[in-house]
Parts: structure tokens; sequence; C-alpha cells
């Protein structure tokens, strides 16, 4: 239980850096998408009733805090969740190369997704290229942010007594 409240905290702290201190510095479709790849993590790590609830709470929060629809972005974090799984089924989770290419292709599905949800809901996305080229940059970004945060949160995973005193 209270790897669930570190995990909530973890996902507030993600939430409010990206908002608060990284939303002013880098436009909008090159910044990383930290709670994302804080939900990359969490998908893999957890179990899958807990993570389901984690993604439901962080899509709520980042649409809350995107401004944006706050069910859109639940749907598209419900989904990234439920495709981690099969995905990473295909590679070994240990590899560089999955750790590089697990958020790049996660954030393309991502933004497909957000697309195709703007495109239903009527919300304004913008150009198709201007989106997609900004989600291979966000992308590359999110696996070099994968490359320090999985590490870290793999560190706090093997040390459970740390986190059940």
């Amino acid at each position: 239980m209270r790897t669930f409240f570190l995990y909530v905290l973890f996902g507030w702290v993600a939430i409010i850096i990206q908002a608060a201190a990284i939303g002013p510095l880098i436009p909008s479709p090159y910044k990383p998408d930290i709670p994302f790849v804080l939900l990359l993590f969490v998908s893999l790590a957890l179990p899958t009733r807990i993570g389901l609830l984690l993604a439901i709470l962080f899509g709520y929060f980042v649409g809350v805090f995107s401004g944006s629809l706050a069910t859109l972005w639940v749907l598209v974090y419900v989904a990234c969740f439920g495709l981690t799984k099969p995905f990473a089924s295909l590679f070994s989770y240990e590899s560089i190369t999955f750790r590089a290419i697990f958020p790049f292709v996660f954030t393309l599905i991502k933004t497909c997704l957000l697309y195709l949800g703007g495109n239903i809901f009527s919300i304004e996305m913008g150009f198709a290229s201007w989106l997609f080229t900004g989600a291979i940059v966000e992308g590359l970004f999110n696996s070099a942010v994968a490359f320090i945060l999985f590490p870290g949160l793999e560190f706090l995973q093997e040390r459970p007594s740390s986190l059940e005193a």
C-alpha cells in the first residue's frame, strides 16, 4: 500500500515538474512527458490493478493540469497502460535497446491516440505533420528521461523493505 502512495507522490511531482518547471521553458510538442514515462515503468513493475488505478490518476491529473479534456488523457493513459505488457513481452526488459525503443514507440502510440481522440471529441489538434514531428522529438526526450528514471525506480523496487517500513 505504501508503494502505491509512493508512486502517487512520484506522479504528482512529475506532473508538477512538467507543468510548472518544464512547461514555460520548452515548447509543447517537444517537452518530455515525465508522467507518461513513469506510467510506462509502473505498467511493467507493478501489478495490473494498482497500475491501472495509477494510469487513471495520472491521466486525469495530466488532463487537469494541461487544461484539456481530462477524459481524453485518462483514455490515452489507460490504453497505453494496456498495451505495454504485450509489447514488452517481445523484448528483454534489461536490454538497452528496450529502454531506448520502448518510450519512443509508446510516445508515438500516445500521439496517435491523442490525435484520434482529438478528432473524435472535435478538439483542434493542429497539423498532423507538425504533431508527429513533435512526437518524434518528444519520443527522443522520453527515451532520455527513461534512461535516468528507470534505474532509479528499479533501485526502489529492489529494496521493498525501505518502502514498506
